[in-house]
């Protein structure tokens, strides 16, 4: 009683709101309020065997599971998050998307064995750019969450390719070739590791990257993503 009272009287002196409807109704850095939480559009796959996601790498990556939390829609919950994260710096949101995916997986029988998170890498001079990895503030998110360490410098991205958006399927994947390389693969032998996204789309980047991964000796790979954006 005394915590809510304590937090009732914070949240009339310093009040929080929500970044989706700019409802003041949050507590505790909660940054999205109930409503716009219970509103998300999950996907659930991260309880479904061979579901959408894992099927966009059959026959090219071997994938022990893959998942995205929510789907990506225009002007939709996941896409205001991402880009909140993305383009205006707000860490918060990845954290919080990395927070939901991490109690996601703690519900999954899929992942209880992941002892290894890898975001996505960026590209050095994007990085430098940027000043942050997307990927990286998601990961550390779920790392939180699910008490499973990350680690941000065993693969690297050597290539700085062109942005896939405009791309055929094709040409993303093309576009991919060569891109990562892995520094101390040892570090990655006998890991069951989850490589983190913020987006899913054609899931080429993440096959390129995945596959470098899978180089090292006895290593499986599972594949998690904030959004997963039906084309």
């Amino acid at each position: 009683m005394l915590q809510t009272i304590a937090n009732s009287v914070l949240h009339i002196l310093y009040p929080q709101f929500c970044v989706k409807c700019n409802s003041s109704f949050i507590y505790n850095k909660q940054l999205m309020c109930n409503k716009c939480l219970q509103q998300m559009p999950l996907t659930n796959f991260e309880t479904i065997n061979n579901n959408d996601i894992d099927k966009l790498f059959w026959g090219k990556l071997k994938v022990a599971h893959a998942f995205a939390l929510g789907y990506f829609n225009r002007a939709g919950i996941f896409q205001h998050l991402v880009h909140q994260l993305k383009y205006n710096g707000n860490k918060d949101a990845g954290l919080i998307l990395g927070n939901l995916m991490g109690e996601a997986i703690l519900n999954s029988v899929f992942y209880a064995n992941i002892n290894l998170i890898i975001p996505l890498p960026l590209h050095p001079a994007k990085l430098a750019k940027r000043g942050f990895n997307q990927a990286e503030i998601i990961a550390q998110g779920i790392a939180q969450k699910c008490n499973v360490p990350m680690q941000n410098n065993i693969v690297l991205r050597t290539v700085n390719t062109s942005t896939q958006t405009a791309k055929t399927r094709g040409e993303r994947f093309e576009n991919m070739r060569n891109v990562f390389l892995i520094k101390n693969a040892e570090l990655l032998n006998n890991k069951h590791v989850l490589l983190v996204d913020d987006i899913i789309t054609t899931g080429a980047t993440l096959e390129a990257c995945g596959a470098a991964i899978l180089t090292a000796q006895n290593t499986t790979l599972y594949i998690g993503a904030a959004a997963f954006s039906v084309t």
